[in-house]
């Protein structure tokens, strides 16, 4: 082989491998420009995905009512409206759904007296936000006079509830308390206290209580369904008065006369006032073991038997001095026949009264201020 045979080979070898490495350098080239603009096009779409209406919520969420978008549960005490004022404190139109951040919409639905707790969940395709309240649940509701409407309410918690939140939804069991100034200052405590006051009224009496009446700390009364108890000081003994309810109770449906209140101010003596303003004679109590005997729980199938055999052996020892018919049997015996009689017996009663409130002055302790 001649020497320019070999040069030319070389030559043409050398040609074909630079078009060969021109030909892969192209195809590298092309192949990150490709994936390139692929990127650029799953990013555009992802963008423009992002940005949709699937994950905006409307312009009208909190003005057009629409529950689609905007869901609220479990509110009984706040109004959706006031909810919905807090909410607009958070910018929320026209944002997509998972740039919005749920806790700060939960803190400030929580400054609402009523709600106790706030969540805040996100859905998206389509856009919607559910918030659920947790509320306090009320136990007392205040009010000035028995017929003027409540203007606050309290939980058991000790929370305050003002009276734009009221009135309460008729769900709640609460108990009308009747008082004057300086309501917004009770703590929990004093809550606590009225509390068992009205659950202890309702479990030894078995009725509603309409209200209970705080605006004479020293001379509380309570008004039941079927009569009023005067309960006098909230002191330590008056748990104990309160008992004597579910003995009382039973003997009144047999008398005829109308009664203004039974009054349970007293340790050891129980004394109706008739509504006609003379106070019929002292009612005879039980024996003051029976009362605190733990056993005498009215709840208990043995208080129930014990309720109606004593309901049929002991009678009221004495009535009222007139009697409307001579056809009623009366299980009462007169204690005074003449208007000379009562007037001695009304100063004898107040004579007990206070000689009693010397004896018990330093044994008592009060809990209600």
């Amino acid at each position: 082989m001649s020497h320019d045979y070999i040069v030319q080979r070389r030559i043409k070898l050398q040609k074909l491998q630079r078009k060969a490495r021109r030909i892969e350098i192209a195809a590298v080239r092309t192949y990150k420009i490709i994936k390139l603009i692929i990127i650029i096009t799953i990013l555009y779409f992802l963008f423009r995905f992002c940005n949709s209406t699937f994950w905006m919520l409307p312009l009208d969420i909190y003005t057009n009512n629409n529950t689609a978008s905007l869901q609220i549960t479990g509110n009984s005490i706040v109004k959706s409206e006031q909810i919905i004022e807090k909410m607009k404190k958070i910018p929320l139109e026209q944002k997509p759904i998972f740039r919005i951040n749920p806790y700060k919409i939960q803190k400030s639905i929580e400054t609402l007296e009523p709600v106790r707790n706030a969540y805040v969940r996100r859905y998206g395709i389509p856009a919607r936000i559910v918030v659920m309240i947790e509320e306090y649940n009320p136990v007392l509701t205040i009010a000035q006079d028995e017929n003027s409407a409540e203007v606050a309410a309290y939980a058991l918690s000790g929370q305050y509830i003002p009276k734009e939140y009221l009135p309460l939804n008729s769900k709640f069991n609460t108990t009308k308390i009747l008082t004057g100034s300086n309501y917004e200052k009770w703590d929990k405590n004093k809550i606590e206290l009225l509390y068992r006051l009205s659950k202890t009224v309702r479990e030894y009496s078995g009725e509603k209580i309409i209200y209970i009446d705080l605006r004479q700390p020293n001379n509380i009364f309570i008004q039941l369904k079927s009569v009023k108890i005067r309960l006098g000081e909230l002191d330590q003994g008056a748990f104990e008065r309160i008992k004597a309810i579910y003995y009382i109770l039973p003997k009144l449906k047999t008398m005829k006369e109308k009664i203004k209140y039974v009054d349970l101010s007293w340790r050891d003596s129980r004394y109706l006032k008739l509504d006609r303003g003379e106070k019929a004679p002292q009612i005879s109590a039980e024996k003051k073991e029976s009362e605190q005997n733990p056993n005498n729980n009215p709840l208990t199938a043995e208080k129930q038997t014990e309720k109606q055999n004593l309901n049929n052996t002991t009678t009221v020892e004495q009535k009222t001095a007139q009697q409307k018919s001579n056809n009623q049997t009366q299980s009462v015996e007169q204690t005074a026949t003449e208007q000379n009689s009562n007037n001695t017996k009304e100063q004898q009663i107040n004579s007990d009264k206070e000689q009693k409130t010397e004896n018990t002055k330093e044994e008592k302790h009060y809990l209600l201020n």
